[in-house]
């Protein structure tokens, strides 16, 4: 567990290995610490110093100008480190975490909910879709093919009736024919 801490921000601390050695221009720190089994609610700590995550997360927003990329994490429980907050679950701060509302789905890491879900009870864990939408998609692809059936019969039908005026100008030009001939043998 290390640690740094730059004037008036607050310790900060952020997970190394057993026995690694720190040397920056800022400080030299020899890191053979572990965390402790347990912390202040809202805190976060090792053997020798502790941070309140409040402070943390408004140090990554104000000091280091990363933006809020604690948002969505928690240390409500007595848990010496960070956590994402969890499914079904939102962490609009640091210390706390309520259930997903109803009508809202809460993946992990969920600051606010923002995930409508209508059918979504509160706590969901898994997203509830509608069935409208696939209804209206059923409806509508019927609409369509049922479209196509209905132009390719009519064009179908448009063919038969073509070949029907074809046929029936070559029997009348055939009684014609025999209409004449007969007419010339009498």
């Amino acid at each position: 567990m290390g640690r740094y801490n730059i004037g008036n921000v607050p310790v900060v601390p952020y997970v190394l290995p057993e026995n690694v050695v720190i040397n920056t221009s800022i400080t030299s720190v020899n890191v053979t610490d572990k965390r402790l089994p347990q912390c202040i609610l809202g805190m976060v700590c090792n053997t020798t110093s502790e941070a309140n995550c409040t402070d943390i997360q408004n140090a990554a927003i104000d000091f280091f100008k990363y933006g809020n990329i604690h948002d969505g994490l928690s240390c409500e429980d007595i848990q010496p480190y960070y956590f994402v907050c969890n499914k079904s679950y939102y962490c609009p701060d640091p210390v706390t975490s309520e259930p997903c509302p109803a009508g809202y789905f809460c993946p992990y890491k969920t600051a606010q909910p923002f995930i409508v879900c209508n059918n979504c009870p509160e706590g969901s864990e898994v997203i509830h879709r509608e069935t409208y939408g696939y209804f209206v998609m059923f409806i509508y692809f019927a609409f369509a093919i049922g479209y196509v059936v209905v132009m390719l019969l009519k064009r179908r039908f448009e063919r038969v009736a073509d070949e029907i005026e074809r046929l029936k100008s070559r029997v009348v030009d055939v009684l014609d024919i025999e209409q004449h001939l007969v007419s010339k043998q009498d």
